[in-house]
């Protein structure tokens, strides 16, 4: 990082800092192939739910229709 540092070259230090933020998720998705997109996937359903209910007039109906669509 310190001579990445000494280059003075911004995009270069981004890179190295994503790098350093994320050193341990990265091995992980090359090991077990293991990624986040399944539950961005469920969160995404949920959001339209949501969005095409127009509200519900109560927790319990949002939660039986999310319960419905998984």
């Amino acid at each position: 990082m310190v001579r990445v540092e000494a280059t003075g070259f911004k995009a270069l230090q981004a890179f190295v800092r994503t790098l350093t933020n994320w050193l341990d998720s990265i091995p992980n998705y090359f090991d077990g192939r293991h990624g986040k997109g399944f539950a961005e996937g469920v969160n995404l359903r949920v959001k339209v739910i949501n969005r095409r209910g127009f509200g519900y007039c109560n927790f319990q109906h949002f939660r039986l229709h999310v319960l419905i669509a998984f």
